[in-house]
């Protein structure tokens, strides 16, 4: 079954190209090209552990989204919601499906976290981007999918992960405080890591 699952991953990670492409193309690496793939699968294999298979398609078409988010903010500090906003409903549904009783939490993991970032975006005078605030209904869907503190630790944790890297990134004169940062790459890296706890029966 597992098999099948990341079969499944790597027919979806075959749209990374077509959609990198149209963002991205010409400052991808070749090292960025050959780990698309391999990191996708081995992401949905830690999240995959014990889930039914609309969970785990679910998870699927959330790396796979993530994966290209990530690689298009770190290269152009953008996060397009071309990729966001249907990956977001897609989950939803998938999810939904999979169990009806769950949509609430979902919409509820999406909702407070985007008009908590909103609001920090607001504040902060855009230093925290609109993209980033487009992407917190994906990572609330799936996170409010387990539960309403899965949803805080994600977040959470993405804010920490954040914290502690550009404070060593000053740290080590890496970066100064007018430097651009993206934090897609932290809203991800919080959210897989929480989910992968979860499915890894660690939280």
């Amino acid at each position: 079954m597992l098999l099948v699952q990341l079969l499944g991953t790597f027919a979806l990670s075959t749209l990374h190209w077509p959609v990198c492409r149209l963002f991205v193309d010409a400052k991808r690496t070749r090292l960025s090209r050959l780990l698309v793939i391999p990191c996708s699968l081995a992401t949905v294999a830690c999240l995959a552990v014990d889930q039914e298979t609309l969970v785990v398609l679910s998870r699927s078409i959330l790396v796979v989204s993530l994966v290209a988010l990530v690689e298009i903010d770190l290269l152009v500090r953008r996060l397009p919601r071309e990729i966001s906003d249907p990956a977001t409903v897609i989950s939803f549904v998938v999810l939904t499906f999979a169990r009806p009783e769950r949509w609430w939490p979902m919409v509820l993991g999406a909702v407070i976290p985007t008009a908590l970032m909103a609001g920090t975006s607001w504040m902060s005078r855009r230093q925290l981007g609109s993209g980033d605030v487009r992407m917190a209904p994906l990572l609330g869907v799936h996170l409010g999918f387990v539960s309403s503190t899965t949803v805080f630790y994600g977040f959470t944790s993405s804010f920490l992960i954040a914290g502690i890297s550009v404070f060593a990134l000053l740290l080590f004169g890496r970066a100064s405080r007018s430097s651009t940062i993206p934090f897609g790459p932290f809203l991800a890296a919080g959210t897989v890591i929480v989910l992968a706890a979860e499915a890894w029966s660690i939280v």
